[in-house]
């Protein structure tokens, strides 16, 4: 029981893991460097935005799941879907 129990919890922080980071990588490469900044354009610093955006998201995803816990269930059977 337990461990049914511990797999479905590191199923859904891998989950939500892998959604945090696509969220960042695409925020990022897809919508900030075709901003016209030179500071975009080199990887170096794309590289770190990404990596500043992975803790805003995961804020994000941390404040929609502590104001809502009783429908925040759903959005993850959402999410394996």
């Amino acid at each position: 029981g337990g461990w049914v129990l511990i797999g479905i919890v590191c199923a859904s922080m891998s989950t939500g893991d892998g959604a945090i980071l696509a969220m960042s990588t695409v925020f990022s490469h897809n919508l900030l460097r075709k901003l016209p900044f030179e500071y975009f354009q080199e990887d170096k610093n794309l590289l770190f935005t990404t990596r500043l955006t992975t803790i805003l998201w995961a804020a994000v995803a941390s404040a929609i799941a502590s104001s809502a816990p009783d429908t925040s269930g759903y959005l993850l059977i959402v999410a394996f879907d």
